[in-house]
């Protein structure tokens, strides 16, 4: 390529603006699981349940590569549910760097471990936020919400865990190939 520099200037250019946009991926991917859970499906009682997915996301890219989510995308990401749900506008910002944070600061736990402690991990810290923003809707509503769909909709994000976190190994991978 000595015969044309410009030609390999551009290849560059093109190799950084793909490895760039490789790089939003995890957290478009957070973006569009807060989509999927705000859209009114027309069955009562739906968004009381719906599974935390985006939760799902966050951890997992927090876990796998943390390089690429960083906490205020995450807390934008939140804001933008808040907005989207009609929760608290904070909460799920709080929740999704609360998250992040924990993984962080746990990482060397996180380096290295099966799927199986991972996924018992993810539902720990996902119990933990959920209590925390049971108790942060009751203040903020004087008002004890009904516990047994903030239940439901743990158990199911847990039970859905498995299923996203091989969706996101095949996007990992994929990356990995690109970035």
């Amino acid at each position: 390529n000595r015969l044309n520099p410009m030609k390999t200037e551009t290849e560059e250019m093109w190799r950084r603006l793909e490895s760039a946009l490789c790089g939003t991926v995890p957290l478009l991917v957070t973006f569009v699981l807060v989509i999927l859970c705000a859209v009114p499906y027309g069955v009562p009682g739906l968004s009381l349940v719906m599974p935390l997915l985006p939760l799902i996301s966050v951890y997992f890219w927090a876990v796998h590569r943390p390089d690429l989510t960083p906490a205020i995308g995450h807390f934008l990401i939140g804001l933008l549910q808040d907005i989207l749900v009609g929760t608290p506008i904070g909460l799920s910002a709080a929740m999704f760097v609360g998250i992040h944070a924990a993984v962080h600061y746990q990482r060397p736990f996180f380096h290295g471990k099966t799927f199986l402690v991972l996924w018992f991990s993810f539902a720990l810290l996902i119990t933990m936020i959920s209590l925390c923003s049971y108790t942060a809707v009751a203040i903020y509503s004087f008002l004890l919400p009904p516990a047994f769909p903030v239940l439901l909709q743990l158990l199911l994000t847990i039970a859905l865990y498995p299923l996203l976190t091989r969706i996101f190994q095949s996007i990992l991978r994929v990356l990995i190939r690109t970035i």
